[in-house]
C-alpha cells in the first residue's frame, strides 16, 4: 500500500511539475521586446517565443491527460485535474494582455488559445472513447476523419505553389532571369493558409460594419450640416493633423471641439462626426485651398479647364501585401486591370513589375527609399510629393492615428495641402490607449473588421479621395491613399479592399490619370511569419508593383512603353519607384542612377548588390 502511494504520489508530483514547466514557457513567451529596435528584436525572437507558447501548451495537455489517464485514485485526479484547469486559467488571466509589439500578450494568449484547444480535444476525446462500449467505432469514425483532412491537407499541399510565377495577361514571372534566378518554393504557406483558414476566421475578420442610420446630411452646395434629430445634435469637428508628433490619439481627443445645437450648422473642418444619441454619422469635405491653386496655377483659379501638361498622379499604397497575395487578396481589382489592358478602346494601359524586390522586411527601409530616394537621408528629408509640390496639389490619407512621415521618413514638416488622418485616431477605431502600439482587436492592425460610423475605414478613405479629385477638377492633382489592411497576423482582412478598391478605380478618369498601386513588402507577421520557410520569405520580399498609365503620355514618351515592358522582368526597388513617380509627374532634375524611372529607360539585368538590395535580404538565388 505504501509502495503504490509513493508511487501515485510521484506519478502526481510529475503531473504537477508538467504544469509548473508550461507557466514557466508561456511566462518565457512574454519577454518585452526592444523598446528601440522593436521590430527587429522581434523578428530575431519570434522563432523562440512561438516556440515557448507551443511547449508551453504540450505541458499544459499533457499535465490534462495524466489527470485522466493516471491510475491516481479518483480523489488524486479530480485534484490534479481541477490544478491544472485553475493553474492554466490563473496563468492566462493574470498576465499581461497588452497588444502591441513590445507587450505583446494579447498575441501569446491567441496563440496559446488556438494551440491548447486542439490538443485538449483530442485528450478529453480519447478519454471518453476508452471508457465507451462503442470505442472501436469511435475510434474509426476519428480515424477516418484524420484520414480526410490528411489527405485534403496533402492534395493542397501538393498544388499549393501552381500557379506562384503567375502575372497579368497571362504572363509568368521568369525563374531564371539574368543576375537574379528565383528558386520557386516546394510549399506556400500562404497559399494554404488561406485555403484553411480564410473560409472559417475570414469571415469573422471581414464580416460588414453594422450600418448607422443617415439621420444628417451635408446641404448641396453649402457647409452646412442639418440632422434629423428630436433631441439636440452633438457636432464632433475633428482637428486638421500637420506636422504633429507623440501620442495622435491624445492630440485628435484633446483637441477636438465639440458644439450641441439644433438646426443646421456651418462645418469648417475637414472632418466632423454627428451624433444623435446613440447612433454617429461621419462627414466629409475637401474644401479648394487658395494657396494650393495658387502655387499651381500661378493665378486665381479659372473657370475654365486648364489643360494637363502631366498626368495626374493617384498611388494606392497596401502595407504589407505580396505580389501573390494582389492575386489572392484582390482578385476583383486584378480583373479590373485585365480588363483595362484588353480594351482596345481603353485611354490606358496597364503594367507589372514582376522582379520588384524590398529592401528589408519592414516599412522604414522600404518607405525611406520609396519616398525620399534615399537609404539612410539625413532627417527632414524631401518627399516625392514635396519635390512634386510646385505642379501638383497634394493630398495624403492615411488609415493609422500616427504622424505616418515623422515616423517613417524622418519627416517633421506638414508636406501636403490635405491630409486626412483625425478620423483614425476616433475611440471607436483607435481604441482609447495612447500609448499602445500595434493592438490585436482594434485599429489599423487589427484582426477583425475596421469600422467608423458604420462603414468600413477604407471606405471614408476612398470617398475623400474622390472629394479631392473632385475638388480641383481644372487643376493637376496628386493623391496618396495608404492602407493597413494587410498589415495584421491573421492573414484574412485584406480581401475587404478589393470591391471597395476595384470600384474606385473603376471611377477615375484613366486619361488623365495615372495610378500606381503598390506595396513597400510582403506579409511579415503572424505564424507564417514565424515558421520563416523560403516561401514566406519570398512572400516577404516580393512586394507588388502595378501602374495604369494614359496612352496618350505613353505615345508622348517615345519608348516608355517598350521600357516599361522590357522591366517586367527586370530587378527593381523601392528607389525605382521613387524615380518613376517623379518622372510621371515631369521631374526633369537629376535622378541618382539607383532611383531611375522604369519609363525612361530599360533596366539591364542585375542582381542585388548593383539594386542596392542588402544580401541579407537578397532573394536572387545567386547573389552578386
Amino acid at each position: 500500500m505504501h509502495m503504490r502511494r509513493s508511487r501515485q504520489f510521484t506519478l502526481a508530483a510529475g503531473a504537477v511539475l508538467l504544469t509548473v514547466a508550461g507557466q514557466f514557457f508561456y511566462l518565457g513567451s512574454l519577454a518585452e521586446a526592444d523598446p528601440v529596435e522593436t521590430e527587429a528584436w522581434l523578428k530575431a525572437n519570434l522563432p523562440w517565443l512561438g516556440l515557448q507558447v507551443l511547449l508551453s501548451t504540450v505541458c499544459f495537455a499533457l499535465g490534462f491527460a495524466a489527470a485522466l489517464f493516471l491510475p491516481l485514485g479518483r480523489r488524486a485526479s479530480c485534484a490534479l485535474l481541477g490544478w491544472c484547469l485553475l493553474s492554466m486559467l490563473l496563468l492566462l488571466g493574470m498576465t499581461n494582455h497588452e497588444a502591441s509589439q513590445r507587450m505583446h500578450g494579447a498575441y501569446n494568449f491567441a496563440g496559446f488559445v488556438i494551440l491548447v484547444t486542439p490538443q485538449l480535444l483530442v485528450v478529453f476525446a480519447s478519454r471518453i472513447c476508452c471508457g465507451s462500449k462503442y470505442s472501436r467505432h469511435i475510434a474509426v469514425i476519428v480515424a477516418s476523419v484524420i484520414f480526410c483532412i490528411t489527405a485534403l491537407v496533402a492534395r493542397s499541399v501538393h498544388h499549393s505553389t501552381a500557379g506562384w510565377e503567375r502575372g497579368l495577361f497571362g504572363t509568368q514571372l521568369r525563374l531564371s532571369n539574368p543576375g537574379c534566378t528565383t528558386v520557386k518554393p516546394r510549399i506556400s504557406l500562404a497559399h494554404l493558409w488561406s485555403d484553411f483558414v480564410d473560409p472559417t476566421f475570414g469571415r469573422w475578420s471581414r464580416r460588414p460594419c453594422t450600418a448607422e442610420p443617415a439621420f444628417s446630411r451635408r446641404w448641396s452646395g453649402s457647409e452646412l450640416i442639418d440632422a434629423t434629430c428630436d433631441d439636440e445634435t452633438e457636432f464632433m469637428l475633428l482637428p486638421t493633423l500637420k506636422g504633429q508628433l507623440g501620442s495622435m490619439i491624445a492630440y485628435v481627443q484633446d483637441r477636438a471641439v465639440f458644439v450641441r445645437r439644433k438646426g443646421p450648422f456651418n462645418l469648417t473642418t475637414e472632418a466632423a462626426v454627428v451624433t444623435c444619441g446613440k447612433h454617429r454619422n461621419l462627414h466629409l469635405r475637401v474644401p479648394r485651398d487658395h494657396d494650393a491653386v495658387m502655387r499651381v496655377s500661378g493665378r486665381p483659379p479659372p473657370k475654365e479647364d486648364v489643360p494637363l501638361a502631366a498626368p495626374n498622379i493617384v498611388v494606392i499604397f497596401v502595407d504589407a501585401l505580396s505580389r501573390n497575395d494582389f492575386f489572392r487578396k484582390l482578385p476583383t481589382t486584378m480583373h479590373l486591370l485585365e480588363n483595362v489592358h484588353g480594351d482596345a478602346n481603353s485611354p490606358a494601359d496597364v503594367f507589372q513589375l514582376m522582379l520588384y524586390h524590398s529592401l528589408s522586411f519592414h516599412t522604414r527601409p522600404n518607405t525611406l527609399a520609396m519616398f525620399t530616394g534615399e537609404a539612410q537621408p539625413p532627417d527632414s528629408p524631401l518627399t516625392l510629393w514635396e519635390l512634386l509640390r510646385p505642379r501638383y496639389v497634394t493630398a495624403i490619407v492615411d488609415n493609422t492615428c500616427l504622424e505616418w512621415s515623422a515616423k517613417y521618413l524622418h519627416n517633421r514638416s506638414a508636406v501636403a495641402d490635405h491630409r486626412l488622418n483625425a478620423p483614425w485616431c476616433l475611440p471607436e477605431y483607435a481604441g482609447v490607449s495612447r500609448d499602445e502600439q500595434y493592438p490585436l482587436l482594434y485599429g489599423a492592425w487589427s484582426v477583425q473588421r475596421r469600422c467608423i460610423a458604420g462603414r468600413a475605414v477604407h471606405e471614408w478613405a476612398f470617398e475623400y479621395g474622390r472629394r479631392f479629385i473632385d475638388a480641383y477638377p481644372d487643376l493637376p492633382k496628386f493623391l496618396m491613399l495608404k492602407f493597413t489592411e494587410a498589415h495584421e497576423p491573421s492573414y484574412t482582412v485584406a480581401n475587404v479592399l478589393d470591391t471597395a478598391l476595384a470600384q474606385f478605380l473603376a471611377t477615375l478618369d484613366l486619361n488623365t490619370t495615372a495610378v500606381v498601386l503598390l506595396s513597400d513588402h510582403g506579409y511579415h507577421m503572424g505564424l507564417l511569419n514565424i515558421m520563416d520557410t523560403w516561401g514566406s520569405i519570398l512572400e516577404n520580399h516580393r512586394p507588388g508593383w502595378f501602374m495604369v498609365l494614359p496612352k496618350w503620355w505613353l505615345a508622348a514618351r517615345g519608348d516608355a512603353e517598350e521600357n516599361l515592358r522590357a522591366n517586367e522582368q527586370s530587378l527593381v526597388t523601392p528607389f525605382n519607384v521613387f524615380g518613376t513617380i517623379l518622372d510621371l509627374g515631369g521631374w526633369d532634375d537629376q535622378i541618382d542612377p539607383h532611383a531611375r524611372s522604369v519609363v525612361r529607360e530599360a533596366i539591364p539585368p542585375r542582381g542585388c548588390t548593383r539594386a542596392r538590395v542588402p544580401l541579407r535580404r537578397c532573394t536572387c538565388a545567386k547573389p552578386e
